[in-house]
């Protein structure tokens, strides 16, 4: 083990040993279930075990948690201009956040950008899950945000697509 990994493997040690900290990722883990994550996507987000996970599921809904495959296309995003720009919303509120609190875990990110998204909506086209694909895949630079040339908004498009250059998917050319 290298000089840098010796110290990195102790606190992640100290960090899962930390009750405090268990407690926050399972409440973490608590909110994004009941804003309709499925139990993969918010152990993964809230780091916590899946087992975990879904126990907490069925204590909270008292079912099984639902199966089938989760989102796994960044074209999905971008099949009509609907989803283009409510992926575009909430990846703008998502960059708007992110600098005010640098202490948020990411679980508690998604969870603050997720509710700002789906506030005043009736009923919002990108769930939770989807919410959490399209933020790997902005990490992973498979999606970028860029400014529209005419009205400034910033817009999701997939890397390798045209950029938008005169006008997005909000001033109304496209599909």
């Amino acid at each position: 083990m290298s000089a840098l990994a010796r110290p990195l493997a102790a606190l992640a040690a100290a960090e899962r040993d930390d009750p405090i900290a268990e407690l926050e990722r399972l409440e973490d883990c608590r909110r994004l279930l009941t804003l309709g994550a499925r139990p993969c996507i918010a152990a993964h987000a809230a780091k916590v075990p899946i087992g975990r996970a879904v126990r907490l599921y069925r204590s909270l809904f008292g079912r099984r948690a639902p199966r089938g495959m989760l989102p796994c296309s960044s074209e999905w995003y971008f099949q009509t201009r609907r989803r283009r720009i409510e992926a575009s919303c909430f990846a703008a509120i998502h960059l708007r956040l992110r600098p005010l609190d640098a202490r948020l875990s990411r679980a508690r990110l998604l969870i603050a950008s997720w509710s700002a998204y789906a506030r005043g909506r009736d009923g919002p086209l990108i769930s939770v899950d989807r919410a959490w694909f399209l933020l790997r895949l902005m990490d992973a630079g498979e999606i970028l945000v860029v400014r529209c040339g005419s009205c400034a908004a910033r817009q999701a498009v997939l890397r390798g697509e045209p950029l938008p250059v005169i006008r997005c998917a909000l001033c109304g050319e496209g599909e």
